[in-house]
């Protein structure tokens, strides 16, 4: 039987080999411009558009101020766009434009390939079974 503490140690592992994959193709590509922090923040965006900053940097599980940075650098860079609450004129919404969609799609090309590579030797049970446990996860 595994144990937590075994499986944390081969789940980092896969983890850090995936991570610098993923480091590596960015920064062949053009979504280097952002950084690491700016691809997970336009991730973020991505998965929960729109949505207010606050929630962004809670789902990131980083502060406020850091986040308000970063999506300065991505408003500029025309890959978000913000705009008011219908529901609360107070807030601000963020929202990917055609630009940041665009650059989401890159990087789900970089996630595949190193996906694919992280888990090629696996057959299509064993996917199958990953990916039934991942969606637990989430």
């Amino acid at each position: 039987m595994t144990s937590y503490s075994e499986l944390a140690r081969n789940l980092d592992r896969v983890v850090r080999r995936m991570d610098a994959g993923v480091h590596g193709l960015i920064q062949q590509s053009i979504v280097v411009d952002i950084g690491p922090v700016g691809v997970l923040t336009l991730l973020t965006i991505s998965d929960n558009a729109p949505a207010p900053l606050q929630y962004i940097a809670d789902r990131m599980a980083r502060d406020k101020s850091q986040i308000t940075k970063i999506i300065k650098k991505l408003e500029r860079r025309d890959l978000i766009a913000r705009r008011l609450s219908n529901d609360d004129g107070r807030v601000s919404l963020i929202e990917l434009t055609r630009k940041g969609h665009d650059w989401i799609d890159i990087v789900t090309d970089i996630l595949s390939t190193v996906v694919t590579d992280t888990f090629q030797h696996l057959d299509q049970s064993d996917l199958k079974d990953l990916s039934r446990i991942i969606e637990k996860l989430k």
